[in-house]
This record gives structure tokens, sequence and C-alpha cells, in this order.
């Protein structure tokens, strides 16, 4: 078991080819309006990761045009209270219909097939993203965008009156960190990230993790 725990280590790549490093929210291609990654809105992490772990699932919703939103979500200590829309069985995204519905396609399709080559699963909501420079290298100026927590899903098609909808639902493993950022932080930058915990109700402390690392971000 130690020795596959090294190996493993050994073939992270900790390069930004790595999307787990350097995540780029690249828009559609015009032609095929398909996107690797939809961005969830007006949503609280806790409560979604909550509702999945109950077995529970949502039905993803496109963004209405004549709607704007903010890409930045808020956890729950940081609201006054929740607005109807984040109590409901929905899951509100950024992407309009035009986009969303084959984002979807692409999500679902890219998913069954690492499933069935590599038995991986690829699909995952992120919570939390650290936006960081590289201290050694030529392109030690270049912004990274690295996601925090991962929390693996899947996306279900069912054809409904209206047309096609799309229920994400949790693959029943585990929401984890991103170790591949954490080592990569380790190993070249010294820095000693801390690690998810949860209370003695089983609820993950999202919080107290966001919090321990901006302390120790701002020490930095």
């Amino acid at each position: 078991k130690y020795g596959n725990e090294e190996q493993r280590k050994r073939l992270l790549d900790l390069t930004g080819r790595n999307k787990l490093l350097n995540y780029k929210h690249s828009g559609s291609n015009a032609k095929s309006k398909r996107q690797s990654f939809l961005r969830i809105v007006d949503e609280i992490p806790e409560l979604i990761i909550e509702r999945l772990e109950s077995e529970k699932s949502f039905e993803l919703i496109s963004k209405p045009q004549d709607k704007e939103y903010s890409v930045d979500l808020k956890l729950i200590s940081e609201i006054d209270s929740l607005s109807q829309d984040q109590k409901d069985n929905k899951i509100q995204v950024l992407e309009e219909l035009d986009i969303f519905e084959p984002s979807c396609d692409k999500l679902i399709n890219d998913n069954r097939l690492s499933n069935q080559e590599r038995g991986i699963n690829v699909l995952q909501i992120a919570i939390g993203f650290l936006s960081w420079f590289e201290s050694k290298g030529i392109i030690s100026e270049e912004e990274r965008l690295s996601p925090l927590l991962l929390y693996p899903v899947e996306i279900i098609k069912r054809r409904s009156i209206k047309g096609y909808k799309y229920d994400i639902q949790s693959t029943g493993e585990d929401i984890k960190i991103n170790t591949t950022l954490w080592r990569k932080l380790e190993e070249e930058e010294g820095l000693k990230l801390p690690e998810l915990n949860i209370d003695d109700e089983g609820n993950i402390l999202i919080k107290d993790l966001f919090e321990e690392l901006r302390y120790l971000l701002k020490k930095r």
C-alpha cells in the first residue's frame, strides 16, 4: 500500500498543463457552443453538498437572458437569509440555453468515455478557487487558478414535455481537497495547507478550511 501511494504521488502532473493547477474558464466554440464546464451561480455550496449527500438530486437550470448573476458564491455563514431559489431543488448556472444544453451533453459524453476507457469519473463540482502565481521559473507572472475542493457528480439527461432536462447527482464518493494543488504548494512553495475536517454530525467544515487558508496565505 505504501509503495502504491508513493508511485501515485510520483505520477501526479505538477505542471501548468494540469487543469487541477491551472484551470481556464475558456468560452464555448462559436460553432459548437460547447463548454467543458458550467458555472454555478446564486447557490450555497454547503446546501448543494448536503442535498447531494442525502442521495437527492438537483435539476440544472440555464440562465434567463434578462438576468445577471455574480460568479462569486457565498458560504451559508456569509448570508443573512436564504432566498426561495436557494431553498429549491434546482441549481442555477450562468450559461444561457444555447450554450447550456450542448455543454451538458459534452460533460455527459466526456465523463461516460472516461469511465469506459479508464474507469475514472472526471465530472466534479469545484468549490472555491485559489488564485496564485508561480514563484519559480520564467512563467512566474502568469496567474494560476486552482480548484480547492472537488465533489464527484454525474449528470443525467431526461426527456420532458418541454424538451430535455438535466439532473445532477452524487456518485456516492466523498468530497475531497485538490491533492494535486496541496502537494504542488508544499513541495515547490513550502506551504503546508490545512486538511478538510468534519464536525461530530458529519458536516463538512468548508468555512473553517477557507478561513485557515486565508490566514496562512496572509502570512506569506
